[in-house]
């Protein structure tokens, strides 16, 4: 199945001044993916992919926001579901704006994560929990990073388990989209896994936190490979 969007200017979450089209959640979260789901806000007339390694000229149009403070998270992936989810914000979720409980071969990217100016943050990110393996989180082309900003931590591994062969590559943590110092309020980690063995986070800048870049802990958060992560310098190499 694939969610496309084709939304005019007079929807009523149409903001004029962003080009933006906001989604509030309301008190309980979007349905589960439970089979396999692509989400491409990049299909909104106006949006477009980054492509630019230093620096930013892509356009986010779609947004995604806790319409509460008690809404866990937008997206759960549960069961057999597979969610490839592009070129969406999302922010103001208590849990997480993504959660990958379950399923094999997820795909986020191009998104951004309470990284706009004047969203609300995350609880995470993006957890990964469960059962869920093999998921790719941003990507090495300049089009696949996403950006993360504000709350407990980006990427989130909880009790993930070992062997998982989940990725983290190649996205932002703590910095705008064009790769400048965020600043607003520090997340606390870039990267966490809780418990979770077997993953590679690589290629990454991660800056700004307010704690650790990346911290591993608890028995199971074994095998983890981290290669060429940039942590505690931008990406022009200066700030």
């Amino acid at each position: 199945d694939t969610i496309a969007f084709a939304l005019p200017t007079s929807d009523p979450g149409y903001q004029s001044a962003t080009d933006h089209w906001l989604f509030g959640v309301g008190d309980v979260a979007l349905p589960s993916v439970l089979a396999e789901v692509l989400i491409d806000g990049y299909s909104q007339p106006g949006a477009r992919p980054n492509t630019q390694y230093l620096g930013y000229d892509g356009q986010i149009c779609v947004i995604l926001r806790a319409a509460n403070a008690a809404v866990g998270h937008a997206l759960r992936v549960s069961g057999s579901g597979r969610l490839t989810l592009q070129g969406v914000e999302i922010e103001g979720f208590a849990t997480a704006g993504v959660r990958l409980a379950a399923g094999n071969g997820s795909v986020i990217t191009g998104s951004g994560f309470a990284a706009m100016p004047g969203a609300a943050a995350n609880g995470a990110g993006i957890r990964i929990e469960g059962t869920a393996n093999h998921s790719l989180i941003g990507g090495l082309s300049a089009g696949s990073r996403n950006v993360f900003n504000q709350g407990s931590t980006g990427v989130d591994f909880e009790g993930n388990g070992t062997g998982r062969a989940n990725n983290v590559q190649g996205n932002y943590f703590g910095f705008n989209f064009d790769g400048s110092p965020w600043a607003g309020a520090a997340m606390t980690y870039g990267v966490y896994l809780v418990g979770s063995g077997g993953n590679t986070i690589g290629y990454n800048y991660i800056g700004g936190m307010a704690s650790n870049g990346v911290r591993l802990s608890g028995p199971n958060s074994t095998g983890n490979t981290l290669v060429s992560n940039s942590i505690g310098v931008a990406p022009d190499g200066t700030a």
